[in-house]
């Protein structure tokens, strides 16, 4: 974030620089709509997948079976 800062914080705009603090929660805010919506596309395809293979308990997935990653059948996306 320091190359965009460096560009928008600029003397002209001081002291309270809205637009620089604009253009910052624009960032903060795009990176919390694209969270949700991944978190959202995972508890999607995590319901289809259950709803294939039945629900799966992580501690009866072994790694060996994950190395496919979302192409194995038992994989299932966790965003904690």
């Amino acid at each position: 974030m320091g190359v965009v800062s460096s560009n928008i914080f600029q003397n002209k705009d001081a002291p309270k620089y809205i637009p620089a603090l604009a253009t910052t929660a624009a960032f903060g805010g795009m990176g919390f709509l694209l969270t949700l919506m991944l978190g959202a596309w995972m508890i999607v395809d995590n319901k289809r997948r259950d709803a294939k293979q039945g629900k799966v308990n992580v501690r009866d997935v072994s790694t060996e079976e994950l190395r496919d990653g979302p192409a194995a059948e038992r994989f299932r996306l966790d965003l904690t």
